[in-house]
């Protein structure tokens, strides 16, 4: 009697045992089916997260890019800015000697050496202009090699006269 009677609290035991799991299996079947939505919510959230993080980096990348673009032109710039206020300083210095010399100012410009001539009282009797196909520029002034010099003659003798009407000497005409 004795084996029955354990038996029997035995056989109890597992059966209370089985009914505590099978409450506790529904208990978390529902849990679980209470946070499926949750969890399809946060995998949406998570997905959209991950576009915003894709497309914040590529707008990084591009911003960057346009950084370095801007710094380029930027030392571009400064470099055509010193290279002008060198070209401004010598052709001040130029332009500045002419009159203290009585030389004109644009004879550098010029191949030719005959292209102007000084009379005995320092004022240049005579300007002729060299032919566009003598015109240089001089290494000195850089980025100017592909520059197309070539005036037509009838401008470059308006210049002349628009110039030599200014002079009171009546050689320059």
């Amino acid at each position: 009697m004795s084996n029955r009677l354990s038996s029997k609290r035995s056989w109890q035991k597992k059966q209370c045992y089985k009914i505590y799991l099978e409450t506790q299996r529904k208990s978390l079947e529902n849990e679980i089916g209470g946070l499926k939505p949750d969890l399809g919510f946060c995998q949406n959230q998570k997905q959209l997260l991950e576009q915003e993080q894709l497309k914040l980096r590529r707008r990084m990348e591009i911003i960057q890019n346009e950084i370095m673009l801007k710094d380029a032109e930027i030392e571009m710039n400064k470099s055509e800015v010193n290279r002008l206020r060198e070209c401004y300083v010598m052709m001040q210095q130029g332009l500045l000697q002419a009159p203290l010399l009585n030389i004109d100012p644009m004879q550098h410009w010029y191949n030719d050496p005959n292209s102007y001539q000084v009379a005995g009282n320092g004022v240049g009797s005579s300007y002729i202009p060299a032919e566009p196909s003598q015109m240089w520029i001089a290494d000195a002034v850089p980025n100017m090699h592909g520059l197309n010099m070539n005036l037509p003659n009838h401008y470059i003798g308006s210049m002349i006269n628009d110039i030599s009407g200014t002079f009171p000497n009546s050689d320059l005409n």
